[in-house]
This record gives structure tokens, C-alpha cells and sequence, in this order.
């Protein structure tokens, strides 16, 4: 944009490569490091991890030729983009957050109530979701005595229990 940044300034960049103007005199032998803060939005496909220019977040940073004047160590880094996942949670046969016909009595007095818990990745990398906790709260009487998900036990500590997360690609949803 012309100016030139003083101090740690964030740049917003719209281009793929920018130059950093003579902010900072360095004497001879001396070290200055500018820390660059970019911007930016993340499109509508999917970045791949990083794995070096080309992919993911990567970043690599050069002085003119004929400047380096040494060895330049560590000119690429590389950010994992990041992941996003949405959570819905509905009754069995009803929608997200709303009611349905999930509850059956038995004759013995127990009552199960059967709900889904969804989880989708909406972020523009594959990515492990992290573990869920689910706290049950139930009417004054009643006391929980098993839960399952996906019809294995799961353990139940103070009322919650514990969804350990999975790894799910751009888009995809997972249903416990």
C-alpha cells in the first residue's frame, strides 16, 4: 500500500507475494526479526496439510538475490490450516434441537430415551473432532443407569459420558 509498517505490524494481503520495506536499520553482524501477521480467508475447497509450498498454510520468505550474504536457515514455515466442526444434537426421530419420538417405557419401569449426536466437519481440512462430553440431566426420581453409544457401554462419571473424537474429511459427519 506504499507506507511503511513500524513495529510488529499486521498486513492484510490479497496478492501472493509481498515486500517488506526498509523498516529497521541492522548493523553489520546484527539480527532483526519482523513478525508478519497475514490475513486471510480460506476458500471453498479443501486445503491440504502442510507439506511445503504449494499446500496448506505454507509461507516462504527470501531476500533479494544477491543479498543473503550467508546461509538463510529457516526460510519456510509451514501452518496446518484449520478445522472446524459443527455439533447437532436431536431426538431420535425429530430434528436438531428439537423433540421427537424418542422415549419408550418398558414394564419393568425403565425408560430409554434414544437421541443422535452429530458431528460435521466444516472446515476446509481433515481433522480429528474433539472428544464430546455429554452431560445427562433427568427429572428429579429418575437415575441413569447405562448409556451406549453406537451400542457399545460407554462409561458414565457424575452423569456425563465421554465421546472420544474421530477423524472426519471436509464435509463429512459422523452420527453417535
Amino acid at each position: 500500500n506504499g507506507s511503511t509498517p513500524t513495529g510488529n505490524t499486521t498486513l492484510s494481503a490479497t496478492v501472493t507475494s509481498f515486500q517488506i520495506g526498509s523498516v529497521t536499520p541492522i548493523a553489520a553482524g546484527a539480527t532483526h526479526t519482523y513478525q508478519v501477521s497475514i490475513d486471510f480467508t480460506a476458500g471453498t475447497v479443501a486445503a491440504s496439510t502442510c507439506a511445503g509450498p504449494g499446500t496448506g498454510l505454507a509461507n516462504r520468505v527470501a531476500l533479494p538475490s544477491g543479498q543473503e550474504g550467508g546461509p538463510v536457515h529457516d526460510n519456510t514455515a509451514c501452518v496446518a490450516p484449520p478445522t472446524t466442526f459443527a455439533l447437532a444434537k436431536s431426538a431420535a426421530g425429530g430434528s436438531a434441537g428439537g423433540t421427537g419420538s424418542a422415549v419408550n417405557a418398558g414394564l419393568d419401569g425403565t425408560v430409554t430415551a434414544t437421541y443422535q449426536i452429530t458431528v460435521t466437519n466444516t472446515g476446509h481440512t481433515a481433522g480429528q473432532h474433539p472428544s464430546i462430553t455429554d452431560q445427562v440431566t433427568l427429572p428429579a426420581g429418575f437415575s441413569l443407569t447405562s448409556v451406549a453409544v453406537n451400542g457399545a457401554s460407554a462409561t458414565v462419571t457424575n452423569g456425563s459420558f465421554v465421546i472420544t473424537g474421530s477423524t472426519l474429511a471436509v464435509g463429512a459427519t459422523r452420527t453417535y
